[in-house]
């Protein structure tokens, strides 16, 4: 069917031309001095479902990030492109299940850090004012 539309031939050879330019700057950025063009090019390579990019969590530990931060970078690049998760990432669905629960533990976590309990048992309140947690960069 292929050799019978020549628009088929057009196109895989557009895609083949794509991936070879993707790999080309993927190459340059891996090659760079800067460890945030490293960082770049396997946020990409983890998107686009290409090669064999690293464990956003090994990723994450080679840059001094956490492994959310590297997510937070995948899904923005992901939304941008519009593509649905790669091989390499989790469903959306999945994201926000977990996004949501972290929310809800560091919610209750911030409402006990002002509990105390008192030598009978009771529980009562600090004086001292809270501040509220702040989130870091990897939160939306």
């Amino acid at each position: 069917m292929a050799s019978l539309d020549p628009r088929i031939e057009q196109l895989d050879l557009a895609s083949f031309r794509l991936r070879a330019m993707l790999e080309f700057l993927l190459d340059g950025l891996d090659a760079s001095t800067d460890p945030a063009m490293r960082l770049k090019a396997d946020v990409i390579r983890i998107v686009v479902g290409e090669g064999r990019p690293p464990r956003m969590s090994e990723l994450a530990k080679v840059h001094g990030l956490t492994r959310s931060a590297v997510s937070l970078q995948c899904r923005k690049l992901l939304r941008r492109m519009g593509l649905p998760p790669s091989r390499f990432m989790r469903p959306e669905d999945e994201v926000t299940t977990m996004r949501v629960a972290y929310l809800v533990r560091q919610a209750a976590s911030d409402h006990m850090e002002g509990v105390k309990v008192e030598k009978n048992g009771k529980k009562g309140r600090f004086s001292a004012v809270r501040t509220p947690h702040t989130p870091g960069k990897e939160s939306i």
